[in-house]
């Protein structure tokens, strides 16, 4: 594995490799998966609001060589990914990705993370993503 130690914000990554928010980054078990890798960091599935069921089935599809998906944000809402943070940034950067579908949403999620107050008052994150473009859903565009 590669070992050029990167530094960002006083945080220290081993190696500049991680996960990119995505369809494999989506329950606990996939983030607890991501941090038992060698990957770096660990970046959750971009999150709304709340529960988002995302697009119908079937929405992914692998191979040995690639990976298709139109998930449509499917993810268990901000919320659970801000509550796994305690657990993986004990070992790792977390990034928790957010990416709000809704006109407001990503400032109503940062507004709860806050809660006005600064940075990281209730966020159990290192970093947040702000994911500003993301495949939405089915007729909605970017």
């Amino acid at each position: 594995m590669l070992h050029e130690k990167r530094i960002i914000d006083g945080i220290e990554f081993e190696h500049p490799i991680m996960n990119a928010s995505g369809c494999l980054s989506t329950t606990k078990s996939d983030l607890q998966s991501i941090l038992d890798s060698e990957s770096s960091a660990v970046v959750s599935k971009s999150c709304t609001y709340t529960y988002n069921c995302g697009n119908s089935k079937p929405r992914y599809y692998q191979t040995e060589n690639m990976s298709l998906h139109s998930n449509g944000m499917s993810n268990h809402g901000y919320d659970y990914y801000n509550e796994i943070g305690n657990h993986i940034k004990k070992t790792k950067p977390y990034f928790l990705s957010v990416g709000g579908i809704e006109r407001g949403e990503n400032l109503q999620i940062m507004g709860k993370l806050t809660e006005g107050r600064p940075w990281k008052s209730k966020c159990n994150a290192t970093f947040i993503e702000l994911n500003l473009c993301t495949p939405k859903k089915n007729g909605k565009s970017q």
